[in-house]
């Protein structure tokens, strides 16, 4: 199983934006129409061409990143998705400092250089203490409540009632202790 799952099979499926999509056939399923699904929602036609013994498809229009969906007609009838993403080797996450940014990115303009916003404290301190995640804690008790009530019922039927409805045992309870100091 573990062979399975590292074997990269669906590899194929992930392409980079440029990347033509393709996929390979036995040679009977020449000249099926395809209909291909772009990220942007327009469908475009392609064909499967053959070549020696096998057919195969190409569509080259891959410019957008995103799901292709790839639909073969009849014989073939089949459905795939292609996952297209930008170059990763593209991207340079180095945190820039203030004299870089100074100097190549923003070249004579005045900026300010902040690395910490201040407005999500203040905005917090301002709200009263105990009215910070009043609703949503008595949600969860009750939630939990409820949990702990169902495992009651699935375990005794007759028992777990008695959890739905907390003050009516202590009302039977006392009603008996009346009658019986009654008697």
């Amino acid at each position: 199983m573990v062979h399975f799952a590292v074997s990269g099979r669906w590899g194929d499926r992930h392409k980079l934006v440029g990347q033509p999509l393709t996929e390979i056939f036995p040679a009977t399923a020449i000249d099926v129409d395809v209909g291909v699904e772009s990220p942007d929602g327009q469908t475009h036609l392609a064909h499967v061409r053959r070549e020696e013994s096998l057919s195969r498809f190409t569509y080259e229009n891959t410019s957008e990143s995103g799901v292709y969906s790839v639909n073969f007609a009849h014989p073939v009838a089949l459905s795939e998705l292609f996952a297209v993403n930008i170059d990763p080797r593209e991207s340079h996450l180095a945190k820039f400092v203030q004299d870089e940014l100074a100097a190549e990115l923003l070249a004579g303009l005045d900026f300010s250089y902040v690395t910490s916003w201040t407005g999500e404290d203040a905005a917090a301190d301002s709200l009263p203490a105990g009215r910070h995640g009043d609703l949503s804690r008595w949600v969860l008790y009750a939630l939990l409540y409820l949990m702990f009530t169902e495992q009651a019922l699935a375990w005794d039927f007759h028992k777990g009632l008695w959890l739905l409805c907390p003050a009516v045992p202590a009302l039977v309870w006392l009603f008996r202790r009346g009658r019986s100091l009654q008697d």
